[in-house]
């Protein structure tokens, strides 16, 4: 089913990411509409899956397949290692003002998509603590590309 769910990610950055020790951090106030197969199971979006799940929707309903791509790419971050500050700012891991905050040659270049978004404390209470914080340097591969 659809779903709509709004909160703040966890975020971990690894070495291998920012050149750094690695740390974590809370990612900027977003909300996502977004598909999954079983919101009991699964009550978080998953970028791997939206794709294949818009491809359905896209047939039944355009608009609202817009709508749940235009979430989805509202919750690209721009970021910048923990431990670097941004103009005279706290240290962060991204900018908290999404895609074209933070600044320097140590920013991560273009945007990064979050791979799984549990928002809101729902979500949250059904998703294995493992699962919540999301590195930085994973990635998958652009299935919203596909519509």
């Amino acid at each position: 089913g659809l779903g709509f769910t709004a909160g703040r990610l966890d975020l971990k950055t690894s070495v291998a990411a920012t050149g750094a020790g690695g740390g974590k951090a809370e990612g900027f106030p977003m909300a996502l509409f977004s598909a999954s197969p079983s919101r009991s199971f699964f009550p978080r979006g998953f970028a791997w899956d939206e794709g294949f799940h818009q491809l359905l929707v896209h047939r039944w309903d355009a608009f609202l397949s817009a709508d749940a791509l235009a979430h989805w790419l509202g919750t690209l971050h721009a970021h910048t290692p923990i431990g670097s500050t941004r103009s005279g700012t706290a240290p962060s891991a991204l900018a908290q003002d999404g895609v074209g905050a933070g600044g320097g040659s140590s920013r991560c270049p273009g945007a990064w998509l979050p791979r799984e978004q549990a928002l809101g404390a729902a979500a949250r209470a059904r998703v294995p603590g493992e699962f919540l914080a999301q590195d930085v340097s994973v990635a998958n591969p652009p299935t919203l590309l596909l519509l």
